[in-house]
């Protein structure tokens, strides 16, 4: 049941990203800012089930080190990103630093999305019980 739930929160973050990126690079401010506070919120939620879904699998320690590393900086890179976003609001001179932090965010998102699957292909079931 916990693939299922983790799989469908993946999705959902995805596509939750999807419209706060359209949104913010089609300039729709009063639908980009509740769309990246939900896409933070789905974030958390496919991360805690990430934590669930992985606890059923002996996952090896160099793909979970990469992926973590991948992990840990895109979580780093976001209070930068919704700080100049927030800043953006008043000061039109953060826009580049707004844009940068925000891709570089998403590049290193998805580079650990990637390693999530590459890490879990290698992942062996733990025997139940």
């Amino acid at each position: 049941m916990n693939g299922t739930v983790f799989a469908l929160s993946v999705l959902v973050t995805v596509a939750l990203l999807g419209f706060t990126i359209w949104t913010g690079l089609t300039a729709r401010r009063r639908a980009h800012y509740p769309f990246a506070v939900l896409t933070v919120i789905g974030l958390s939620i496919a991360i805690y089930q990430a934590r669930i879904y992985g606890e059923a699998f002996e996952i090896p320690e160099d793909r979970l080190r990469i992926h973590l590393g991948f992990a840990f900086t895109a979580l780093g890179l976001l209070p930068f990103a919704v700080t100049t976003g927030i800043l953006l609001i008043r000061r039109a001179r953060v826009r580049l630093w707004h844009r940068i932090f925000v891709w570089t965010f998403v590049a290193t998102t998805v580079t650990a999305m990637g390693c999530a699957l590459w890490m879990l292909d290698g992942a062996v079931a733990k025997p139940l019980g």
